[in-house]
């Protein structure tokens, strides 16, 4: 393994409970595959041995690649469901989505470390898990009004990794606008129940910078308040974002409704010079405010020239102008 002292650390913690001493013994005598594996596993990532702790079953599991392989979304979602509706207070419900995800996310990672799925599949399978909390999340608010949450960035594009938020924005359809803010009170149960009390307790990071006056701005809109904004104040990098949105949770026909919406400002006016003037601009910027002052722009992998935002926007800067 890459570390094996934190292996055999990781092989210590199991056995000290007598029900995982018990799992790593009979796997050990029945599979050297699967005992292979877990040691390979454990001296790997501190996270992953961390998980397999919580998640003892998977042991059994790891000589076998099919069985490994995470639930399909239907499934999850169902299952993530039945958890929520299960009696007990919030912070239990938010453990059993919490356990959920953390097995499905061993899942993941570990047919990426052992090479039994590539980067795209790797990523597909993270953005289904991710959807499914935010599914979940939206059926357990039960909010009284069409509300949907729709994916940007990573999630958008179905290309998770580990470290990633959930860049998303928030819609709604009040039928009665003006008599209460129904859409607001949604958005606002929403991030609670994601983001838990404390970071502990928390079932994944909901990020809602891209939204219409980032930070400053409301955290949910109706479509009439995203299509004045569309109108009078968006700007070309959110044009740039807008490339990714995708409906990922909650009413699927008025996320379609939003889409449409987003389609016409995205597409509908031809990029002037102007705009790719906009675009570099924000680039340069991105470059010098966003990467720490210690760090060499040369060799930052993300946000550096030459990095994975420059492939980025050079792809997003082609569609937009063909």
């Amino acid at each position: 393994a890459l570390d094996p002292d934190l292996g055999l650390l990781g092989l210590r913690t199991l056995v000290v409970r007598s029900h995982q001493r018990t799992l790593v013994v009979t796997t050990f005598r029945e599979s050297f595959e699967a005992a292979r594996r877990l040691c390979l596993v454990l001296g790997s990532s501190r996270v992953m041995a961390e998980a397999i702790e919580r998640n003892p079953e998977l042991i059994a599991d790891l000589d076998d690649d099919h069985a490994l392989a995470p639930a399909p979304r239907a499934e999850l979602v169902k299952d993530a469901i039945e958890r929520l509706n299960r009696p007990g207070d919030e912070g239990r419900r938010r453990a059993r989505l919490v356990r959920l995800t953390q097995d499905q996310t061993l899942r993941i990672a570990t047919r990426d470390l052992l090479d039994v799925d590539d980067i795209a599949s790797t990523g597909t399978a993270l953005t289904n898990v991710a959807e499914v909390v935010l599914e979940a999340a939206v059926d357990y608010i039960s909010p009284d009004i069409a509300f949907c949450v729709v994916g940007m960035g990573r999630l958008g594009g179905a290309e998770m990794s580990y470290a990633s938020d959930l860049d998303i924005l928030l819609v709604f359809d009040d039928p009665a606008p003006g008599l209460d803010d129904r859409g607001e009170q949604a958005a606002e149960a929403l991030l609670r129940f994601i983001h838990g009390p404390s970071p502990s307790q928390r079932v994944a990071t909901v990020d809602l910078g891209l939204r219409p006056e980032g930070g400053q701005g409301r955290l949910a809109r109706d479509l009439l308040g995203y299509q004045t904004y569309f109108e009078r104040w968006a700007q070309t990098w959110e044009r740039q974002a807008l490339l990714r949105a995708r409906v990922v949770a909650g009413d699927r026909a008025l996320g379609e409704r939003f889409l449409a919406l987003a389609r016409g400002f995205v597409w509908e006016r031809p990029l002037t010079e102007d705009d790719v003037a906009d675009i570099r601009r924000m680039k340069a910027r991105i470059e010098r405010e966003r990467i720490p002052p210690r760090e060499d722009p040369q060799f930052h992998l993300k946000l550096g020239r030459g990095s994975l935002s420059d492939i980025e926007w050079t792809a997003q800067l082609l569609q937009l102008r063909h």
